[in-house]
């Protein structure tokens, strides 16, 4: 009978184990799921259909550009700092050159804490110095990286966009409206003063932070944030009363063992 009721208890503590298991996998799981719905594509489509709005011709995507957006993103997350030059001093065209993209001109748009790539693209879209790189004609190509870190002490969404024309691009001056590339602030040159990447960040004039970040009409994060807190204080409120109930149920089946055993002798 004793050996019995151990069973009973160890199946009471596995299904007890089972269940605080699945709701932290599920609050995980919301957790993720909530925290972006960007991708490199959808960041891609919407600067060519800004583009293609305003009569320009589309980017091209570049995998060594993708390379130098990807790499900026980890370096930003690494070194926590969200900005065009790192705390060491590498530019944005350090990473260019590292995965030998020989460019013309450069420019970089980066964004942080957006949940989905349509309120991100228009906020850059209404910043006069990220819609000039997004709208550039003299840029061809684009390379987009979207990763997620921790930077300044909370879980960040980071978008990286690196634009570019490489130096052996030859543009076709059969097509109306396409230019000679000419020297100018995002051309190539020994001045990197004089390249230009705007930034979103606290600093840019004319803009709300809280607003552009997290838009009130953006319920279904907000409803994703009410979730994971009421489980969590679910799994607060109730761990207490399952290990409690669970201490009760060892110490009674403990005494009625004792009890029929002490009956028995």
């Amino acid at each position: 009978m004793k050996k019995i009721n151990q069973n009973r208890i160890k199946k009471t503590l596995g299904i007890i184990l089972m269940i605080l298991v699945l709701i932290f996998t599920f609050s995980a799981d919301v957790s993720a799921s909530s925290m972006t719905e960007i991708t490199k594509e959808e960041v891609i489509n919407l600067v060519n259909q800004s583009r293609k709005t305003e009569g320009l011709d589309i980017l091209t995507e570049n995998e060594k550009l993708n390379l130098a957006a990807g790499q900026k993103a980890e370096d930003m997350i690494k070194e926590n700092y969200f900005a065009h030059n790192s705390p060491g001093g590498k530019t944005p065209w350090f990473w260019m050159e590292k995965n030998n993209y020989d460019y013309h001109y450069a420019g970089e748009n980066l964004a942080m804490d957006f949940h989905n790539a349509f309120d991100q693209h228009l906020a850059w879209m209404k910043s006069p110095t990220h819609r000039k790189n997004i709208l550039n004609q003299e840029f061809r190509e684009i390379g987009v990286a979207v990763k997620q870190g921790v930077i300044e002490g909370h879980l960040a969404i980071i978008t990286v966009q690196e634009f570019g024309t490489p130096m052996n691009f030859v543009p076709d001056f059969s097509v109306k409206n396409t230019p000679a590339p000419q020297v100018q602030a995002l051309e190539k040159q020994a001045d990197a003063n004089l390249k230009t990447a705007p930034i979103i960040d606290k600093n840019q004039p004319n803009s709300s932070l809280l607003k552009e970040k997290f838009p009130l009409v953006n319920w279904r994060d907000l409803a994703f944030l009410y979730l994971n807190a009421l489980i969590l204080l679910i799994i607060l409120v109730v761990n207490p009363f399952i290990i409690a109930f669970s201490v009760v149920q060892f110490i009674n089946f403990k005494a009625e063992n004792e009890k029929k055993l002490a009956l028995k002798n």
